[in-house]
């Protein structure tokens, strides 16, 4: 305790000190202790967690030069001290931030694979690392933490790319240009199924799945099996050449007709269903030209030579007329027909 000296207090302290063995200071009243007392209040007052220890050892040194015992005690002394303990106090240096909460955010950043995740996804990350302020103190601690937790936030929200379609587009294009009629109702079926089950909208994670629609799509293609081909026409002109008379035809004409008939191959698909159509225009062509056998004379032959053989001389005139018109009028070129 400080006792001004000469004060009414000097001569009670004393006395009353030397018996019960306490010990009191008598410093001159001219000295005012009021700035000193402030600041060494204001030295103990801090919270010694948020500084340096440098800082701290500066102001805990200026602190330890206080001696309210030395001879003499001068206003001045007082001063340089309380000058050095505010001095101290001003210069106090806090504490860096602590960057564990960052370091741990920013390895899961380092982990993340870029290639997943959309351009505008990355970019929001990005601007909260780079927004990091390594020169922050322990004051702005809450802050540091904050942003820790936004960029572990950020990690979290990443948004996956789309996958790439481009194989299903592909093959897509390739289905749709199947004609249906040149294949079995059951193998087209199957390739319907196929487009059918494709799910678009698909993120990269699932790029495999994507990539199965199109393989499963161009397996359906490679798997379609053709239509076979429409002979309508040519049963119908083998009907046709069934229901023909072979006894009136040239055996050649008629050659050339079995030709045809034994030239339709029945195997064929839709593909060739121009080669079918010509199977039915060369059968009824070879039909339409069937040459009639010719006619027989023979009768006509007979009756010719009774002609011939007619003594001309017991007949009248007039009645060997007309039987000469009737020879002279045989036209040996009808056919069988005829």
């Amino acid at each position: 305790m400080f006792i001004k000296r000469d004060s009414s207090m000097q001569w009670f302290c004393e006395s009353y000190g030397k018996n019960h063995g306490i010990y009191y200071e008598f410093i001159d009243d001219r000295v005012d202790l009021e700035g000193i007392t402030a600041v060494i209040s204001a030295a103990k007052g801090i919270d010694r967690s948020l500084y340096t220890a440098d800082s701290l050892s500066t102001l805990d040194n200026a602190v330890s030069q206080v001696d309210y015992s030395i001879e003499n005690l001068t206003q001045e002394q007082v001063d340089e001290w309380t000058a050095a303990i505010a001095s101290a106090l001003s210069s106090l240096e806090y504490m860096p931030a602590n960057f564990a909460s960052i370091s741990e955010a920013l390895a899961r950043v380092s982990a993340v694979d870029r290639t997943l995740y959309t351009a505008d996804s990355l970019l929001a990350l990005d601007s909260l690392v780079l927004s990091v302020d390594y020169n922050a103190d322990i004051t702005r601690q809450a802050e540091i933490d904050s942003l820790a937790a936004d960029i572990n936030s950020a990690v979290d929200t990443l948004i996956y790319r789309e996958a790439d379609y481009s194989h299903v587009n592909t093959a897509v294009s390739k289905a749709l240009a199947v004609n249906q009629n040149e294949f079995t109702e059951s193998s087209f079926a199957n390739l319907q199924v196929a487009l059918q089950n494709i799910v678009y909208g698909l993120d990269i994670t699932q790029q495999s799945r994507v990539n199965a629609f199109a393989d499963s799509i161009e397996i359906a293609i490679d798997a379609l099996i053709p239509r076979a081909a429409d002979y309508t026409d040519v049963y119908d002109a083998v009907n046709r050449a069934d229901k023909i008379n072979r006894d009136f035809y040239t055996a050649d004409s008629l050659a050339r007709l079995d030709a045809t008939l034994d030239a339709v191959d029945w195997s064929l698909n839709y593909d060739n269903r121009e080669l079918v159509a010509e199977y039915a225009q060369s059968i009824n062509s070879a039909i339409d030209s069937l040459e009639y056998l010719p006619a027989d004379y023979s009768a006509v032959d007979r009756a010719i030579a009774l002609y011939n053989d007619l003594d001309r001389l017991l007949w009248r005139a007039s009645s060997l007329t007309a039987l000469d018109q009737y020879v002279s009028s045989v036209d040996r070129s009808l056919n069988i027909t005829q």
